[in-house]
């Protein structure tokens, strides 16, 4: 009797922690041109393999639900790509905060 409690209790952990790892996570962050510190609208924002994104507003805000511990990759055309990670221990709302693009001047000389 003690050990099926044993082996139970093991599985529930399993189960639990395993649960965990999928923890959705809404993540929030402003997306500002470097250097002029103007919002940047219409940046394509997805996670690792596509399989959600959105864009930002106007204001240069994006707003994503996505699984702790994910890469999401920022980009627009004329700039440096980003990658910003979701902290595996991160839960409920995670703000990046303001985040900056550089300007990619490849391809720009004439």
């Amino acid at each position: 009797m003690n050990r099926l409690l044993l082996i139970t209790t093991a599985l529930a952990l399993l189960l639990a922690s395993s649960f965990s790892s999928l923890a959705q996570v809404q993540v929030t962050g402003k997306v500002l041109e470097k250097g002029t510190d103007e919002p940047m609208p219409s940046v394509t924002v997805y996670t690792d393999g596509g399989a959600s994104g959105t864009y930002t507003g106007n204001d240069g805000s994006f707003k994503l639900s996505v699984s702790a511990g994910s890469q999401l990759t920022l980009s627009f055309v004329g700039y440096e790509t980003m990658q910003l990670r979701v902290p595996a221990s991160a839960r409920g709302l995670y703000d990046f905060g303001k985040v900056y693009m550089a300007t990619n001047a490849i391809g720009l000389d004439e």
